[in-house]
């Protein structure tokens, strides 16, 4: 895959600290940004590109140092066969797991974040159970239409409802 190979080639430029702007009267410290690994990453997969969409968040998960639970679509079972099979080859389980199911309900899991691409509908159901923990960020980002919006806060699920109907609308407007 030329992700691997791009990876591999520009990591350690990635990962590299990046310095960023003092203010004057801070003048005598420094600031910078360290990259550093989330934790345990969830992806969730749909089932129109199986392995492209499932394993390019799980290669630069996992070249970010993370940990990574993988949840393909259950509309594909004999290429979450054959993922499974590889993935379990190259990594041992508690590196990558491979995990089947309702995407909702393994959504509700307490990861450090959380990948998702597929359709509208199912995003709702995957954002209202990630954010139905107390205290949960969530970003969600849509292209639906030609319309382009995104959410991002540590709210419930309610309160970004309203904010995602209120994005949208004003995406709508700037389109007409």
């Amino acid at each position: 895959m030329q992700v691997v190979d791009y990876l591999e080639r520009n990591l350690r430029r990635f990962m590299r600290p990046t310095g960023r702007h003092t203010a004057w009267h801070m003048r005598s410290g420094a600031n910078r940004i360290e990259y550093q690994p989330l934790g345990v990453v969830g992806v969730v997969s749909p089932w129109n590109y199986p392995v492209n969409l499932s394993l390019m968040p799980v290669v630069t998960a996992i070249a970010a140092g993370n940990r990574v639970m993988l949840k393909p679509s259950k509309f594909t079972p004999a290429t979450n066969t054959v993922l499974a099979s590889i993935l379990s080859e190259l990594f041992p389980p508690e590196q990558v797991t491979i995990v089947s199911g309702d995407g909702a309900a393994f959504s509700s899991l307490p990861f450090d974040h959380l990948v998702f691409t597929g359709s509208t509908e199912v995003g709702r159901a995957v954002m209202k159970a990630a954010c139905g923990r107390a205290a949960c960020a969530c970003r969600a980002r849509w292209s639906d239409s030609g319309s382009r919006g995104s959410i991002t806060g540590g709210f419930r699920h309610q309160v970004q409802a309203r904010r995602v109907q209120a994005t949208k609308a004003v995406a709508s407007k700037r389109r007409h």
